[in-house]
């Protein structure tokens, strides 16, 4: 899936949720891509859907983030458990998503990890320009909803 689809579904399960900052929840749904397709576009990796594409990531780096929260350096990330859960919610919606439209290694290190480039199960193209549009849709829809002033400050704020 392209990013709009991926943020526009965790806006609506940020908003659902009541989590009081939906930005956070759309960085880590594109997290896995940043990283893998990072991996990809720099030649470190022939495939785009790595380990980051893994319920194993998701849970890692939501429990990474709760001790963090804990450490006085990092207090900035608040208390609680909203930002833990923004992470395993955005990466995992992410995985999932994408899980649709080509090999996605979800389960591992319990499945094999075998990275097939290209093997969509249905018309990629098609069913993913109908996510961007859906998705486009539900973040003006969360914004629109809540009044929500897109300002730089709301944006790198966490």
């Amino acid at each position: 899936m392209l990013p709009f689809g991926h943020a526009g579904l965790v806006f609506l399960i940020g908003h659902a949720l009541k989590f009081t900052r939906l930005i956070p929840v759309a960085f880590f749904s594109l997290l896995p891509d940043i990283i893998d397709k990072g991996f990809f576009f720099l030649g470190a990796t022939t495939f785009s859907k790595g380990y980051s594409h893994t319920l194993l990531f998701a849970i890692v780096v939501a429990i990474a983030l709760l001790l963090l929260q804990n450490l006085k350096k990092f207090k900035a990330l608040g208390n609680g458990l909203q930002l833990p859960l923004a992470a395993a919610i955005g990466i995992s919606s992410h995985i999932i998503t994408d899980a649709f439209f080509v090999y996605t290694p979800i389960l591992w290190p319990l499945q094999a990890f075998m990275p097939i480039v290209g093997a969509y199960k249905i018309n990629p193209f098609t069913l993913q320009t109908v996510f961007e549009f859906i998705g486009i849709a539900a973040i003006a829809w969360v914004i629109w909803k809540r009044k929500v002033k897109m300002e730089f400050k709301e944006l790198v704020k966490i």
